[in-house]
């Protein structure tokens, strides 16, 4: 494995720090101007407003089935929990430790993987970099805070080409649209993301190429 060059070193310390810096300044901003009031005694009371952005296309509560459209907001949300509020439920005195048990092991992964990627696979350690930045600002909320501030708010759409009428035993799907509003989300969970994709990217596009050559 070859040595990081000091200049490669220097660009992932100021994309670490500025990235999770991004983080931890858009919660505390979203902090002050979304939450309307607060328990001093339980993280759980809380009210946040939403700020509604842009909508792309027609939204028609009266036809769904024709209507097509993306909506962008800002939501305030408190999430004790994962992805998707998993475990948010848990007693406090479970539900702290493992995530912060959870934290560790995700780190000690990324610091074998990254040790065990040459330098020169730049779209590898530049992925590795936005997952540790994002596992680094949802840390330190829930170290600090005992939740995840999340603030990013998305939803669509979309008319179907074609009508599904499904059943399987006790399952029945019938849909001519696909509507959704995707869990709220911040800018750690969004590094994590586009880190995990570029990582699947690299694995099976270039990882290939490489071992031919």
């Amino acid at each position: 494995m070859s040595k990081t060059p000091k200049k490669l070193w220097f660009f992932i310390c100021l994309l670490l720090f500025s990235s999770v810096a991004m983080d931890q300044s858009t919660k505390i901003v979203a902090e002050k101007y979304l939450m309307v009031w607060e328990s001093p005694d339980n993280v759980s009371y809380y009210e946040g407003r939403r700020h509604h952005l842009a909508t792309w296309g027609k939204e028609d509560s009266l036809n769904p089935e024709k209507s097509f459209y993306v909506s962008f907001a800002f939501n305030y949300v408190r999430n004790q929990g994962a992805a998707w509020g998993l475990f948010s439920t848990l007693k406090d005195n479970i539900r702290t430790p493992l995530f912060h048990l959870i934290t560790i092991l995700a780190t000690l992964l990324i610091l074998f993987y990254w040790r065990s990627t040459p330098s020169h696979y730049y779209l590898a350690r530049f992925a590795l970099v936005l997952i540790f930045s994002g596992a680094i600002g949802n840390f330190a909320d829930r170290f600090r805070r005992g939740f995840v501030v999340d603030f990013l708010d998305v939803s669509w759409s979309i008319p179907l080409p074609i009508s599904l009428d499904f059943s399987l035993g006790g399952f029945v799907l019938k849909a001519s649209y696909w509507a959704y509003e995707f869990p709220k989300f911040n800018w750690a969970d969004s590094c994590i993301t586009v880190g995990v994709t570029l990582l699947l990217i690299d694995m099976i596009f270039f990882e290939p190429k490489r071992k031919k050559s």
